[in-house]
């Protein structure tokens, strides 16, 4: 096992990157890590892990974390305890990169100090190559981790320093300069490196190089320290001043000096309205807007870090947005790592519901076996989504959710559920403007939010913020070109320091470097957004770009092994092709896999790849996700994007069928649309229409609804499946009070489904009801026996009930209370059993009524109380109004008026 703290946290067994895990399980491992050998107690895991507002019974959450991270390890030996605390065990099995980067520094210095010079050199090479970046990447602004990294900082400056020397000494100049390029950037008015900087162009032909750089070293030191030159720098000017000729300047080495990312300017009065919103205990929902690549992202990045209180974030993307709770998911994954605790508060049915979606849940708490039907399981699960965000915000998270135009509607509901029910809320969303299709549900989202959002439009950067970063000249440049955006500015900037166009000045902003490259700096900027980011992107040596391609197109995190399988390439391969990807600013890991760093990336990449390209990429793609068990929706956007058409209707239909029977309406009408478009024929587009008439039935769009079910029967070959819809097209026609018609569709069905007991009994109990509103009682009582028998034989409970609750209906107006309470009484036990949580509140309702008008009415209080009480656990206002009017009913009848009111 291999376990890197350099760079961003990871965690590799036999080759194999495993799945990042959580924030919290991530710091665990890190304070164990860095105390490697040594128990830490407890008292110090509580302030690393819980540094402002620990959780009530610390001690047990840890426990909770330590056996996640095992089981994340794979290996319990690893993680010791002891009676105080914990402790990562010393183990070869497991190496630690930074462990690995000073054992190598060590060597190297003390082969050094024997004037053994190659071995020097080829150990202090290994420490170098093995810092793929600052160490505890991911904690730079926690107190615990900052003894750790100084030291590390310290370390790799001392081996930048001491490889240099070694190159010097063996007589590699080139590599020489390399080392100390990278020394004397990281500290500016450190003489140390700018010597050996110096020393080393100088060896390599560049005296005039070597006289600039003390030169500039001379300047920054007088301004900003008010110091001159040190006997030993002065020593070495003489000694390069008196030397006979000048050589050109040396080629740059594979280090640009490209920063990770731009200074964060411009954006001062955004930020401080964006986190004063949230000081002082307040609370409230900020919308953050703006074009694509104005740097929203970075300025909830900035925000997040100056806020003084715990965060939950989660990000949409493309390829997830008809999946139903991804978003929302991937908050309460984060909510649950964050405060463990809230996982108590969600009642025991709504656990059981929650736990499909979120399964670290069912780590935390028990949850009960509970029988429900999809309807009420997402009922349930939206009410325990929205206990598990009130607990949290009562301790006071903040959540924030970014790229919200691409975020599934399921999620989108939820936010609009929490948003109204959770008074102290914090929420932080970030979308894009530009795009018309999401606007209208953002806005609609936006709308009904009381008191109003806080709203902060996020623009283009102008020159003269432009100027705090490059000369003037280039400022006013860029902004013509790009409009200020951040992205593109960094993007063109990019462009130019790697073909040598730009330098740093001694006031750190970028210049142009020589005369001449003036008109290559305007040509460059002022090239198209996706040509600058082609070239960098073409630039690419193949393994990274293949890597990037696939991302691309994937539009979502893949995890390093899916990328792998893909490509049919190794794992340590593809790791290092991230790693180049994460070092060049066009991909970065996320929560559960690598991502591109922004979709304008993807859009560039598909433009390189061509049509032949990304059909051929998204075959590959296809294979490796079905071999992967991938969700449908996703293998049929590779299906269709590599031409084979059926093959993704097919995909779709399955897709959206899985999300409707989820109750994800809005999610299953898009995916059968997706499916419609690819034209399919047949049982295909048969089952299509039929999602899609459902969804829109459940939406209220009646007549669409009917018209897809009459293209559906037009599609399907006679048969029970053809019965179905007909039945169903008879219970939608009887909507619009055709029961003649209705009547005449549901004897079609009868004949269509000849024998087949589950479509006769549907067609039959659906002609019996409109038998009784078109007043035919002998053909009502001869259908429902039928259709009773028939349900029962087949154990369809549900359509037991459905008869059942019919004939209640009947007895109720007949006057026969009695055997109406007995049938309604009946009818929700069966109901309950079947797990139609949902339509239990009915019946119980019912005969709460029915018990109230038997002169029975302190019962029935007891059947509406239980109703209520349904009602409120599934989250349905409408239903817990129609309880609350009859109970209403009942407590005048005891001459509660009061209560009545």
């Amino acid at each position: 096992m291999d376990i890197g703290l350099l760079g961003r946290f990871r965690i590799e067994r036999d080759g194999v990157e495993l799945p990042p895990p959580g924030r919290l399980v991530r710091t665990l491992l890190e304070v164990l890590l860095t105390r490697r050998g040594n128990f830490v107690p407890r008292d110090q895991l509580v302030e690393a892990l819980w540094p402002h507002d620990p959780p009530s019974d610390p001690a047990a959450n840890i426990k909770v974390l330590v056996s996640r991270a095992r089981v994340l390890l794979g290996e319990r030996s690893l993680i010791l305890t002891g009676p105080a605390g914990y402790s990562f065990a010393k183990s070869d099995s497991c190496r630690v990169d930074a462990e690995l980067f000073v054992q190598r520094l060590l060597m190297g210095s003390r082969e050094l100090g024997c004037g053994r010079c190659r071995e020097a050199a080829a150990y202090l090479e290994e420490a170098i190559d093995l810092w793929r970046g600052e160490p505890l990447s991911e904690e730079t602004y926690e107190d615990w981790a900052r003894e750790y990294r100084e030291r590390l900082a310290g370390a790799y400056l001392e081996a930048l320093e001491a490889a240099c020397s070694a190159s010097l000494a063996k007589g590699d100049a080139a590599a020489a300069v390399r080392f100390a390029l990278l020394a004397a950037r990281r500290e500016p008015l450190r003489e140390n490196s700018h010597l050996l900087l110096a020393r080393a162009q100088a060896a390599s032909g560049d005296v005039a190089g070597a006289l600039r750089t003390i030169d500039d070293f001379r300047s920054r030191t007088t301004e900003e320290l008010g110091l001159g030159l040190s006997p030993a720098a002065s020593e070495l000017e003489m000694c390069l001043l008196n030397l006979d000729s000048l050589a050109v300047q040396a080629e740059r080495g594979s280090d640009s000096g490209i920063p990770a990312q731009l200074p964060f300017v411009g954006r001062e009065a955004a930020l401080q309205l964006l986190v004063g919103s949230f000081t002082g205990g307040r609370s409230g929902v900020v919308a953050v807007m703006g074009p694509a690549g104005s740097g929203k992202s970075r300025l909830l990045q900035e925000g997040i870090v100056r806020m003084v209180r715990p965060v939950i974030a989660a990000r949409a993307f493309p390829a997830e947005r008809e999946d139903p709770w991804s978003v929302a998911a991937a908050l309460m994954r984060n909510l649950l790592d964050r405060f463990p605790d809230c996982a108590a508060t969600v009642p025991g049915r709504a656990a059981a519901a929650l736990v499909d979606i979120v399964p670290e849940l069912g780590n935390l708490i028990s949850t009960p076996d509970s029988a429900a039907n999809a309807e009420s399981r997402r009922a349930l699960a939206l009410q325990g989504a929205l206990g598990l965000f009130q607990a949290a915000a009562s301790e006071g998270a903040l959540f924030v959710v970014d790229d919200l135009h691409w975020a599934d509607p399921t999620s989108m509901s939820l936010l609009g559920l929490i948003s109204r029910r959770v008074a102290e809320l914090s929420l932080v969303v970030a979308f894009r403007t530009a795009d018309p299709s999401p606007t209208e549900a953002i806005r609609e989202f936006l709308d009904q939010l009381e008191p109003p959002p806080v709203r902060i439009f996020v623009e283009g950067l102008s020159v003269d913020v432009l100027c705090r970063l490059v000369d003037h000249e280039l400022a006013v440049l860029l902004q013509e070109a790009t409009g200020g955006a951040p992205f593109a500015v960094d993007q063109v900037l990019r462009s130019l320091i790697q073909q040598g166009i730009v330098d740093r000045s001694t006031e750190g902003r970028w210049v142009i470097s020589i005369g001449e490259a003036r008109a290559r700096a305007e040509e460059v900027v002022r090239h198209g957004r996706r040509q600058w980011l082609g070239e960098r992107i073409r630039a690419l040596p193949p393994g990274p770009r293949s890597a990037l391609a696939v991302l691309a197109l994937l539009r979502r995190e893949a995890p390093p092994r899916l990328i792998g399988g893909v490509l049919d390439a190794p794992q340590p391969e593809v790791l290092e092709s991230l790693d180049r990807l994460w070092e060049a600013g066009l991909a970065r890991p996320g929560e559960t896999g690598w991502e591109v760093s922004h979709d304008l990336i993807a859009d560039a990449m598909s433009d390189v790849l061509g049509a032949s390209g990304r059909a051929r990429l998204h075959a590959m793609l296809a294979i490796g996700l079905d071999s992967d068990s991938a969700d449908p929706v996703e293998l049929a956007r590779h299906l269709l994007g590599a031409g084979d058409l059926m093959a993704a209707a097919e995909r779709f239909a399955q897709g959206s069928r899985q999300s409707l029977d989820r109750f994800a309406n809005d999610e299953a009408e898009a995916t059968a649309n997706r499916g419609l478009r690819a034209q399919p024929a047949g049982d295909t587009l048969a089952a299509l229409l039929e999602v899609r008439a459902e969804a829109r039935f459940r939406k209220g769009a009646l007549e669409e609804a009917r018209n897809d079910l009459r293209e559906a029967i037009r599609a399907r070959p006679p048969g029970p499946q053809r019965a179905i819809t007909l039945t169903r097209l008879a219970m939608l026609t009887s909507g619009a009070e055709d029961y003649v018609h209705a009547l005449e569709l549901a004897e079609l069905a009868l004949l269509e489904a000849g024998d087949d007991p589950a479509a006769r009994a549907e067609a039959l109990l659906n002609a019996a009801n409109f038998d009784l509103n078109l007043g035919r009682p002998e053909s009502l009582v001869k259908r429902e026996d039928e259709a009773l028998s028939l349900f029962q034989q087949s154990g369809n409970s549900a359509g037991v009930a459905r008869v059942l609750e019919s004939r209640a209906f009947a007895a109720f107006l007949d006057g026969r209370f009695w055997e109406a309470e007995k049938l309604l009484d009946r009818v929700a036990r069966i109901l309950e059993d079947a797990g139609e949580i949902l339509r239990v509140a009915n019946p119980r309702s019912g005969r709460g009524l029915v018990l109230a008008w038997m002169n029975r009415p302190e019962d029935g209080l007891a059947d509406l109380d239980e109703a209520l009480e349904l009602s409120r656990l599934v989250g349905a206002r409408e239903l817990e109004a129609h309880v609350l009017w009859f109970r209403s009913q009942v407590a005048l009848t005891l001459g509660h008026s009061e209560r009545a009111m």
